[in-house]
């Protein structure tokens, strides 16, 4: 299998496994701001704890699901095929970046 070909499924894996971080995200966040309705199940700390951990790998495993698809993108629009790739790959790597530069700096 092309290189291509397996960087789409690696892409569609990691979309899969961003679907249940996203709704961890979104009921740690609603936790965090609407504590008396979640009391019984997690505190606000601890929701406030977890939404910070699920944050980087969200965040990579969203970095991993888009670069293909964006290199895709750019290549269908005719851009040069070595910048379509190392410009989504430079822009994710940033962002992955910033993400845990803010969670190690919390």
């Amino acid at each position: 299998m092309r290189l291509e070909g397996w960087l789409f499924r690696i892409a569609r894996w990691a979309g899969w496994l961003l679907l249940p971080l996203v709704l961890l995200q979104f009921l740690t966040g609603y936790a965090i701001l609407h504590p008396r309705i979640f009391a019984g199940l997690i505190g606000k700390v601890s929701a406030f704890r977890g939404h910070a951990e699920i944050q980087v790998a969200t965040m990579v495993l969203f970095v991993v699901h888009c670069i293909p698809y964006c290199a895709s993108a750019l290549r269908r629009i005719h851009v040069w095929r070595r910048l379509s790739i190392i410009v989504p790959a430079a822009l994710g790597l940033g962002l992955i970046g910033f993400v845990a530069y803010l969670y190690w700096l919390g």
